[in-house]
């Protein structure tokens, strides 16, 4: 009997049950090395999926922690999802981007809500900002204390903490929203 499917690729390193370990061959590996968004990155990190976005970027360098990075890479979604839903294109072609019309009035609804709810629980608009740069424009950070205050709070709402509260985001938001001495001469 024929096996079905398309032929194997001859010299490709394959495990015990025969498939591919997914290696890159060396020209594949030396356009990802010299691709300038990972050329600051230490080489053992360059090859990392996460090097391919301002926010994995971030991660991989210690700057923000996993949850804070999973909580960027879900409001991207829900950002998506909305966009999706009343019919903006895509600047970066997800999926879903720009078909608003298969949409029923409910679901449209449904996804407003969840933007609106992530959007707001962010708090200021620096903060907003800051998120929506780096996460869903994939853009470099201007402000990483922001930053990082958007991105926890979007943990919380998201449910990403392990039942812990950052004090660190209340730091930044006591330091925001503090009254400035007057100087006087």
């Amino acid at each position: 009997m024929a096996k079905r499917g398309r032929k194997r690729k001859e010299g490709v390193k394959r495990d015990t049950r025969g498939r591919s370990r997914g290696d890159l061959p060396d020209e594949a590996r030396s356009v990802v090395l010299g691709q300038p968004n990972r050329a600051s990155l230490p080489e053992a990190l360059r090859l990392d999926q996460k090097a391919e976005s301002p926010l994995g970027w971030l991660n991989l360098m210690n700057a923000i922690t996993n949850q804070e990075y999973d909580a960027g890479k879900r409001y991207a979604e829900v950002v998506a999802r909305y966009r999706a839903a009343i019919g903006i294109p895509d600047p970066e072609r997800r999926p879903e981007a720009g078909q608003g019309s298969e949409f029923t009035r409910e679901e449209v609804t449904k996804r407003k809500e969840a933007y609106d709810n992530a959007f707001d629980c962010m708090g200021f608009q620096a903060a907003q900002k800051e998120v929506a740069q780096v996460a869903v424009h994939e853009r470099p950070m201007t402000n990483l204390k922001l930053l990082r205050c958007g991105l926890q709070s979007l943990a919380l709402h998201f449910g990403l903490t392990r039942g812990r509260k950052s004090v660190w985001s209340g730091e930044i938001l006591s330091s925001l929203t503090a009254p400035r001495a007057k100087v006087t001469a």
